[in-house]
């Protein structure tokens, strides 16, 4: 190939010359941990072992040979830079041993990948950071000399868009893509043939081959093509030899099966290689070392702040938008059942109770959010590979709950082998799902990164999700392999190494970046730390500590939750939500649970308290402690025991923590021992000792240390005052006998319904007996244990002792309990006695009394005696008292003055110091190598030396308020706040031929940006010390200049900018945001405009104070703050520094969000009409240019309105009836053509102008704006392109207005077409304006001709005037006054046309503002022209679609720089504190003033027929209320199925398609059990078919087919189906087709394979789903069968006949319709008795039903029976029967608006009207809408004149109408909106339509819902009451309805608050406020004594997350 990169289309070929690689040679147990070697988790440790080994190994000589120069190294595609951090980690080991003289100096790094670009820049800060190393080919060697003369210059683009030129190195570490090789991918490809895999890897070839590094590591698959890597490697002259290895056998628990190679320049190494390849294997084999540490040491604890933050994360980025979409579960379903059939795994489903509809019922501690995420496939992997685990595979069984094994769930279960050994976790790869069983979670990504041997502590995440860092962990190079193969090369080839100039640094960060100083400050008030004298009250602390711990799974680290649950039988506890798997005997817990306090808070109140250090004193020796506890621990463990205890006893214990948990614990430590204070019931100091590092896994010392506390002292009195036990090992054994008695119960395997166990069971009762003589302390354990299997623990085998008669009941309860190894032999694990039984997966601190023999299990419970062991024993330290004592150290400390805080004499160049102290450090806390002392922050020593310090320092007083200090003399300061780089655009193909858009930063830009922000002063100078006296000293100081200019460089403005700082010394990155609400406020205290105004009809007074407002605002004399705040936070201590840099501006204009009716309309009309009676139109367009001298557009007088398309008609209506103006005063643009029929000259004559939005963003106005601008159309009229391209264009219009103005139209045209021309043919102009295509020659031509600049159509003189210019764009003009009306439905992919319209004032409109987030109200303020700043794309802190929407617009730059930070909580209060300030100058709303307007409300309830409430039922158990989710699925034959599909396949949510159900029309009971036998018999015959053809192919097949067999075997022995009926049916079938098959002839001859093959597909394809679907179909027709059975019998003969339960163990004979019911999934027919009595079975308590069922599949006889009995087949729904006929029932000349939530419902509604003959308009979106709105209101034809309107409420057409004329409103269902502030707004939207002014009717409103639906819940959640709104009816209407409407339009009254919909013993249906159901007048009224008498009719439905995701801050919700 010689020197030239091989080409794409070139067919490789290689020689056999080299061969595949080898692995390593390997342990002889090396899949197992090696338990004989000293556990090693730790990564350092692990590198202080790889250090020592390349020590011996000839790294001396390599150090030597660099003479303290560094060593260079770049990486390329290495994941997360483990080659980096493995050579840090090398540093760090060398400095502990004394070197200090290898430097390593990053040059560069590449990846592809925004989020690993960020990552590598924040954690490695690389001289240069390449985006992809696929550039690296673009050049060639003959492109660029080596010697120095260049051609070309060797080039790439960095993360940053600067094109930088690609520098040489000594060492580089690469791991070129894998995709292509890996096992997993099923179309792998070889390095020939095109893909990203090879292009990667050519890319790294043509670096090698042109900057020559001498050493280069290459890390791919095992599979990929070793072979021809070497080979290409050799044709560019390097020797190579290559390897394959095993991560676990370097360190990790993990099979990490990899290739490494390392290639060596022969060119650098001439007589130097000999043998290299075959030494480097030698060496690189000598680093093995075997995992001894299991994977459990690898993953954190449950309580860890990174697992809560990922669990957190989760659930936020869970998608919103509910539907999810299920992969065919049926593909897989069965080879699941098959698998199962296999092995009698039975069919149950314990982990994660899924069901067919989505439902999951999973473990309380289960990672919920990601379980609901997977699919079904998912699911039952889980729980097969639990089954499998709990059989008889693995001998007696084990408990996968309890026990650690890591599942790749993405796996296939029968291909899925789980033979792994424990301990050792698979392969970890970027779209692996690691699963955890014992933790039902996968596996972290900081979990994933330390099995990759990665630090974590050493690196910082900002906005990378955890499936990010799951990603980065997968792509990553174990650390521990990667550094022992770049140590082999270096000691191999060092002597190839050039020598660099002696500049030690680590990347040209650190030569580049300014130095901060710290500056001296004489003026600081010195003061000494010590404790709180004040002392601890031990009861205040324990009340605090249960207050305050945690009593949930889903609390976490520092949530708390409401309605706790507690069992009366074990004392677990778990939140309403969380409880249920394990099921428990829960009770609502006492009343101190819900007097709760914040974690926080706790901590607060109590850390100062308790002193910082801790010693004993008085130590009690330990061979006195063995003779007193009669210990048999053998002489060498108990010598090495008592020197463990001796030197951890001499040691200081300093505060680490508290830590939190089901019980508070307050953490002390030292380097050999811990201290724990735990605030139980029962208060203790646990004493623990740390094993030392030599001590073997296997070594029973070690484990025993690892778990147990071996010290304790309970807390009587005084914190330190109690008195020590200890335990020490004892090694004794007892014989003990266990007896059985009482009712036998299914055993766990039995419970889980494994077959192999389908007979076993246990005892209820176990009776434990010891002999007389039996050791006093085993005396505890004797007596009756009883059985609590509904308790969770291992094997469901909980037994808890009954107390005996003489104890206290106040001491533990005694448990027996199975107590399994995570990581050990299942066969080894063994009961224990214990006085605890709460589930703690980190396995620590059980107080086990007596330990059985492993062989013993309850299941197995015989006469024959086993043995209790006792391995360690409690002894009390007599006569010696070892006491715990207080050894605080005095902290002295200097900190700030506030008052003489001063800036003045510092820049951005210097920190002002904040604070200083120092201490005395204990001499054994100091490194011996190292005396004197400078640690950084990220250091071990930091946290070891000053850690216990920085936890003592208290707030810095005066220091967290705002102080001011003048103004911003540097405010572009670009050393502290660069410039970021402009964007540019590139065409490429897209797939069909199309051209895509890609936006990217100017290179040269770029390259000065990224520079500038990798050098920039840092803000925080810290400085650390230790001296010779160990005397510690830290000094913090703060940049603050260089936060401010950094502030000051995000304001648009630089006048007269304010700045401000502050310091939190208390900050916590957890502290959730203190967010107040978003309100209103109104126009009461202003007074009434008193100027002159002369309208045609006069305003209210209201109106005329919201005018004295809005001239106010137009006065441009009030100013407004706008800021920008920065921040820097300091982690380590906490700080928190923050600088604010503000801007004064003047804004003309504001928001009017005025509720319907109050006149929003007449008030701007008004305010245009004051200034004309001031002023002239001349006077104000002077003026206009008098303000604006720098736009150069065309200034008008006029008042432009922007408007949806269907309000473009009233706008004109409104301005004639209250102003007078017509045409040509008033310009009214409804369309494009109307704007082509206007000139220049029209617009100067205009007052007015009102515009349709829809013409601003069609396709001929851009067009016409394109040609203004003399540019090309743009690529797309959306996003960020087009928001580009119209500021580009926008930007030329001054210039071309003054040109036309200048030369006339003729003239100006043709210049536009010259510059046309140019632009079109500049290739710099379409890279900075994304037009998407240049055109040249006839097209160009084509194109001008097509679109040339528009002609006047009728001249009015021969001469063209520049006025006479036709089809102005808006934009040429600058108007007086902008007015943007129901701005809420403008599509924000357009509202920057909007925006970029020019108007001296400028108004928005809408009585329903969008108040969710603070991306809703920068929207809202950019469209007045005030600027909040700029967005960030936070979930925590915005909705999903906002974030989305930010996201959609970013540059690949601008991605990885969002990365770069995470804004703190309170860096998103102060802006939200903003958008406050922001919304109290600009917006006001007022109420609508209609009480005038006499009004009359009432409900209307409908019942569902009984055929409707059958089909709503079944929709509404699929979604399953307790979760509502639903799947999207294709329909099948079946009715039930089709009528579910028919629901969800239009609906947005599962709500929205409960309210489709509950409105649709459905067939009568009787036509779908007809239609549902019909389906079943036609299915019976096609299996029948099936099946039949199935017996002739076996017969052909015989012994080659398995899957028919294996199905057949199922469905007959197995019962797969779950139904009884189906199951008979489907035998007899087989049974009949069996017969069949033996006497037809005629068998197609085939040939026997294929044969198999057909018979394989049809049971994959048919058999098996069709015998799934009948029996489904079984099930539903059995559910409408039933329903009819509770017709035909309870509705005949009024509820007084009675029914019998299905359930054969069911003994209480007959039952009412109010004792019984029907299950909807499968149609069996039980009562409530038994069905409440199911505990932990979630089938149906039919035997033979194997159905799934939850407690909401319960459908009561009384609920059926409240439907409307009478069906019919042509009504339409008995709501819309209701409709017509209140329709019908209004007076002739009265109009209806009726409001719909969507189209298909008005579809239905139509075709109703239309069957009736009633006159209306369905109004859609649509360019005919407000013609249509027009001719309803104002046709007075009684003939034409509509009599109903319909409106869909969800949707524009429906807003902003005025309909006066209409004095009737429906709601036909209940409103479903995303938040209270929603529902609030659209519903007096509404009602507003008609209850307006000018109405002279009475309004009636008519609210409707369907009862026992969704509907009900809806109300019940959204609607607001003051008083009881009840049923609709004539007799009564009037009075009653008037007077609840005089109420609740009363100023003064009760709250408004939730409602309940009842009925009373009147038969009256009312929605109540809630509190009324609290009192008994109210309740008298209704005709009842307690609530309980009142029916209700909710669904008791849990609403999905679309709707429980309210708004951040939603005023309705927290008034509650």
């Amino acid at each position: 190939m010689g020197d030239e990169i091989r080409q794409q289309s070139e067919p490789a070929t290689f020689s056999n010359r080299f061969k595949k690689p080898r692995f390593l040679a390997r342990h002889k147990n090396a899949k197992e941990i090696d338990t004989t070697l000293p556990p090693l988790f730790d990564i350092s440790k692990m590198f202080d072992s790889i250090t020592k080994n390349a020590l011996d190994h000839g790294l001396r000589n390599v150090i030597k040979h660099l003479d303290g120069n560094p060593l260079k190294v770049a990486t390329m595609c290495s994941g997360t830079e483990s080659p980096l951090l493995a050579l840090q980690m090398v540093q760090d080991s060398l400095k502990r041993t004394g070197i200090d003289n290898f430097h390593v100096e990053h040059v560069f790094s590449a990846e592809l990948v925004e989020f690993k670009q960020a990552y590598i820049e924040r954690n490695f800060h690389p001289e240069r950071l390449f985006r992809d190393i696929r550039e690296f080919s673009s050049v060639t060697l003959q492109d660029v000399d080596p010697l120095g003369s260049k051609k070309k210059k060797f080039e790439a683009t960095t993360a940053y868009g600067s094109l930088i030129e690609v520098p040489s190195c000594d060492l580089l570490v690469v791991g070129p893509s894998c995709v292509d090789y890996s096992a997993l991918n099923g179309k792998r490809k070889t390095i020939d043939q095109l893909g990203e895999s090879r292009d990667t890897f050519h890319g790294v070839l043509n670096y090698a081959r042109i900057r020559r590094p001498t050493i280069i590591i290459v890390e791919n698959v095992s599979k990929a093509p070793w072979p021809q890597f070497q080979e290409l490697f050799d044709e560019i002259e390097y020797e190579s030899q290559a390897a394959k290895v095993d991560t676990k056998n370097f360190y990790l628990p993990q099979t990490r099966e990899r290739g490494y190679m390392v290639c060596v320049d022969r060119r650098q190494m001439i007589n130097r290689l000999s043998k290299l390849g075959q030494s480097w294997f030698t060496v690189f084999e000598s680093f093995q070392r075997q995992a001894s540490s299991p994977v459990t040491s690898f993953i954190l604890p449950e309580n860890d702040p990174r697992i809560q933050l990922a669990k957190k994360n989760s659930a936020n980025r869970n998608d919103d938008s509910i539907l999810k979409k299920e992969s065919n579960w049926e593909t897989c379903r069965g080879r699941h059942e098959r698998f199962r059939v296999k092995n009698r795994l039975g069919f149950g489903r314990p982990i994660t109770n899924w069901t067919d509809n989505g439902s999951l019922r999973p473990l309380e501690y289960a990672d919920k959010t990601w379980l609901r995420k997977q699919t079904h496939r998912v699911h039952d992997f889980i729980e097969i590979a639990h089954l499998r685990k709990a059989g008889p595979e693995t001998g007696i069984g084990y408990d996968t709950q309890y026990k650690t094994r890591i599942w790749d769930t993405t796996q296939n279960i029968d291909l899925f082998i789980d033979s792994g050994h424990f301990g050792i976790a698979g392969c970890i790869t970027p779209r692996g799902s690691a699963y955890c069983s014992d933790r039902a979670r996968p596996l972290t990504g900081y979990e994933t990164l330390r099995l990759q041997g990665i630090p974590v502590d050493r690196i910082t995440f900002t906005k990378e999700s955890d499936e990010d860092i799951r990603d980065l962990a997968g792509n990553a190079m174990s650390s521990t392999v990667v550094g022992s193969a770049i140590l082999s090369g270096l000691i191999v080839a060092y002597q190839g190494l050039s020598k660099h100039e002696r500049q030690v640094v680590s990347s040209i960060m650190e030569q580049s970046r300014v130095q901060v100083r710290l500056l001296k400050d004489l003026k600081m008030k010195e003061s000494t730390i010590m404790q709180d004298k004040r002392g601890i009250n031990i009861e205040d602390l324990l009340n605090d500590a249960r207050r305050s711990q945690q009593y949930c799974d889903c609390e976490g680290l520092n949530g708390v939750v409401d309605n706790i649950r507690i069992c009366h039988d074990c004392g677990h506890t778990s939140c309403l939500k969380c409880a249920g798997n394990p099921v428990h005997n829960y009770r609502l817990a006492s009343a101190c649970f819900d007097r709760r306090i914040k974690p926080s808070e706790f901590e607060d109140r109590w850390k100062f308290l308790f002193p910082s250090r801790l010693e004993f004193q008085d130590v009690a020796g330990l061979d006195s402690l063995k003779s007193k506890s009669e210990s048999k621990a053998g002489s060498d463990m108990w010598e090495t025991f008592k020197g463990i205890y001796t030197t951890a006893m001499k040691q200081y214990f300093t505060l680490a923590r508290f830590k939190r948990g089901r019980t508070w614990s307050i953490m002390y430590e030292s380097d050999f021992a811990k201290l724990e204070l735990l605030l139980s019931n029962m208060p203790e100091w646990r004493f623990f000792l740390i094993p030392p590092p030599d001590l073997p896994g296997e070594s029973f010392l070690r484990n025993s240390l690892e778990r147990f506390h071996i010290g304790k002292s309970p807390i009587k009195q005084g914190l330190l005052s109690g008195r020590w036990e200890w335990r020490v090992p004892s090694q004794i054994q007892e014989a003990i006998s266990i007896l059985g008695s009482g009712q036998k119960s299914p055993s766990w395997q039995n419970r889980l319904g494994l077959l192999h166990f389908k007979e076993q069971t246990v005892h209820s009762i176990l009776t434990v007996k010891f002999t007389e003589k039996t050791f006093p302390y085993f005396e505890k354990m004797a007596g009756k244990y009883n059985y609590l299997p509904d308790c969770g623990t291992s094997r469901a085998s909980l037994y808890r002792r009954e107390p005996h008669d003489r104890e206290n009941l106040d001491i533990l309860p005694v448990y027996l309990r199975h107590d399994p190894d995570p990581i050990g032999n299942p066969e080894k694990d063994s009961f224990i006695f214990t006085t605890t039984c709460e589930r703690d997966v980190d396995r620590p601190n059980s107080e086990i009394l007596g330990r059985l023999s492993p062989n013993w299990l309850p299941e197995h419970v015989s006469e024959r005696k086993t043995q209790v062991g006792l391995d360690w024993m409690w002894t009390s330290d007599v006569p010696q008292q070892t006491r715990l004592v207080s050894a605080d150290v005095p902290i002295f400390s200097r900190m700030c003055q506030e008052s003489r805080f001063s800036f003045l004499d510092s820049d951005c160049l210097s920190a002002k110091p904040i604070f200083e102290c120092r201490f005395s450090v204990p001499e054994d806390t100091i490194p011996l190598h190292s005396p004197l002392l400078n640690p950084t922050l990220v250091s071990p020593d930091y946290q070891r030396i000053f850690g216990w310090a920085v936890n003592r320092i208290p707030k810095i007083p005066g220091l967290d308020v705002w102080h001011t200090f003048g103004s911003d003399n540097q405010s572009k300061c670009r050393m502290c706040a660069p410039q970021t780089p402009h964007i540019k655009w590139e065409i490429k193909e897209g797939s069909g031929n199309t051209k895509n858009l890609y936006p990217y930063e100017d290179a040269k830009e770029a390259v000065a940006f990224e520079l500038a922000l990798k050098s920039r002063p840092d803000v925080f100078k810290v400085d650390t010390s230790v001296d010779h006296n160990n005397v510690a000293s830290i000094r913090v100081g703060v940049n603050v200049w260089s936060l401010v200019h950094r502030a000051t460089s995000k304001l648009k403005t630089v006048n007269d900018i304010r700045l401000s700082w502050r310091l939190s010394s208390k900050y916590s990155a957890v502290d959730m945001p203190q967010l107040q609400p978003f309100r209103l406020a109104s126009n009461t205290k202003d007074m009434p405009y008193d100027g002159h105004l002369s309208m045609k009809l006069p305003l209210r007074q209201s109106q005329m104070r919201s005018l004295t407002w809005m001239r106010q605002r137009e006065s441009g004399n009030d100013a407004f703050l706008v800021e920008a705040v920065e921040e820097a936070v300091l982690p380590q201590l906490g700080w928190r520094a923050e600088a604010r840099a503000q801007a004064t501006i003047h804004v003309k204009g504001g928001v009017l969000a005025d509720e319907v009716s109050y006149g929003k309309t007449v008030t701007i009309l008004a305010l245009m009409q004051a200034e004309n009676d001031e002023r002239s139109a001349s006077s104000i367009r002077d003026s206009s240019r008098q303000l604006r001298l720098d736009t150069g557009l065309i200034h008008l007088p006029a008042t432009l309105i922007v408007c949806p398309p269907d309000m473009v008609n009233q706008w004109p209506g409104e301005i004639s009836k209250f102003l007078g103006y017509s045409s040509p005063e008033v310009l009214v643009i409804r369309t494009t053509a109307d704007l082509k029929k206007l000139s220049i000259n029209d617009f100067l004559q205009a007052r007015i102008v009102v515009a349709s939005w829809n013409v601003l963003t069609s396709e001929a106005y851009i067009s016409q704006l394109s040609q203004l601008g003399a540019i090309p159309d743009p690529s797309t009229t959306k996003g960020r392109p087009f928001s580009t391209w119209l500021d580009y264009c926008l930007k030329t219009f001054p210039a071309h207005l003054e040109l036309l103005q200048e030369s006339g139209v003729q003239k100006f045209k043709s210049r536009m077409l010259d510059k046309y021309t140019k632009n079109i043919q500049n290739s710099e102009f379409h890279s900075k304006v994304p037009t998407l295509q240049r055109l040249r020659g006839k097209k160009y031509e084509e194109d001008r001709r097509k679109s040339g600049l528009s002609t006047v159509s009728k001249p009015r003189s021969n001469i063209y005037g520049w006025k006479d210019l036709a089809f102005p764009p808006l934009h040429c003009f600058h108007f007086n006054r902008l007015v943007v009306d129901e701005y809420t439905y403008l599509d924000r992919n357009h509202s920057d046309t909007i925006q970029s319209l020019k108007a001296e004032k400028r108004w928005v409109l809408s009585g329903t503002p969008e108040l969710g987030d603070f991306a809703d109200i920068r929207r809202t303020a950019a469209l007045i022209g005030v600027d909040l700043g700029n967005d960030n794309d936070s979930l925590e802190y915005l909705s999903k679609s906002n974030v989305r929407a930010i996201q959609r617009q970013l540059t690949n730059a601008e991605k990885f720089l969002s990365y770069a930070e995470k804004k703190s909580s309170s860096w998103h209060e102060q802006r939200h504190a903003l958008a406050l300030r922001f919304l109290e100058m600009f917006v006001r709303q007022n109420l609508a003033e209609t009480r005038n307007i006499k009004c009359v409300e009432s409900f209307l309830p409908v019942n569902l027929t009984l055929g409707q409430l059958a089909t709503y039922t079944e929709l509404y158990h699929y979604l399953n209320p307790a979760d509502m989710k639903f799947e999207k699925r294709e329909e099948n034959r079946l009715d039930r199925s089709r009528g579910i599909v028919r629901h969800l396949v239009n609906a947005i949510t599962p709500e929205d398609a409960l309210i489709r159900a509950s409105n649709s029309n459905s067939s009568s009971c009787e036509a779908i059990q007809t239609k549902r036998k019909e389906e079943l018999n036609g299915l019976q015959v096609e299996l029948r078919r099936r099946i039949l053809e199935a017996e002739k192919l076996k017969v052909i097949c015989k012994a080659l087919d398995t899957h028919y067999q294996e199905w057949k075997q199922s469905v007959v022995a197995h019962k797969l189906l779950g139904d009884d009926s189906a199951h008979r049916t489907m035998h007899s079938l087989i049974k009949m087709c069996q017969k069949d098959a033996t006497r037809e002839r005629g068998i197609v001859k085939l040939d026997a394979k294929k044969a198999a093959q057909q018979l394989r597909s049809l049971v994959s394809e048919k058999l098996r789903p069709m015998s799934q679907e009948f029996a489904k179909g079984t099930r539903s027709l059995r559910y409408i069968d039933s329903i009819l059975k509770f017709r035909n019998l309870f509705a005949t003969t009024g509820n007084t006949q009675s029914m019998t339960c299905d359930s054969e163990v069911c003994s209480k004979g007959k039952f009412k319709a109010s004792e019984i019911g029907v299950l909807s999934p499968c149609g069996h027919i039980v009562c409530r008795f038994c069905f409440y009595k199911r505990t932990t079975d979630t089938k149906c308590v039919v035997s033979e039903c194997n159905r799934g069922i939850e407690d909401h599949h319960f459908v009561s006889a009384d609920l059926l029976l409240t439907a409307d009995m009478k069906e019919s087949d042509t009504s339409q729904g008995k709501k819309i029967d209701k409709v017509l006929e209140l329709i019908s029932s209004t007076p002739e000349n009265d109009q209806i608006i009726l409001f719909v939530q969507n189209y298909e419902i008005m579809r239905i509604i139509e075709r109703s009207l239309d069957s009736r003959e009633i006159k209306y308009h369905a109004i859609y979106d649509d360019s005919k809408s407000s013609t249509l709105v027009k001719d309803f209101q104002e046709n007075e034809d009684k003939k034409k004149r509509k009599k109903v309107i319909v409106l869909n409420m969800a949707d524009v057409s429906a807003a902003g109408h005025n309909l006066y004329k209409a004095n009737h409103v429906i709601f036909f269902s209940p409103l479903l909106a995303t938040t209270q502030q929603k529902y609030d707004a659209s519903m007096t939207q509404a009602i507003g339509r008609a209850r307006r002014y000018g109405q002279e009717k009475t309004v009636y409103i008519y609210r409707l819902a369907t009862l026992n639906t969704v509907e009900v819940d809806i109300l019940e959640q959204r609607e607001r009451r003051r008083n009881a709104l009840w049923q609709h009816k004539r007799s009564d209407f009037e009075s009653t309805a008037k007077a609840d409407i005089e109420d609740e339009s009363a100023e003064k009254g009760p709250k408004a608050e939730k409602v309940r919909l009842v009925q009373d013993k009147k038969g009256r249906y009312g929605l109540v406020p809630r509190s009324y159901l609290e009192k008994s007048d109210h309740l008298a009224k209704f005709g009842v004594e307690s609530v309980d008498e009142l029916r209700t009719f909710s669904s008791l439905m849990s609403f999905s997350q679309h709707y429980t995701e309210t708004a951040l801050v939603d005023p309705m919700d927290l008034s509650e």
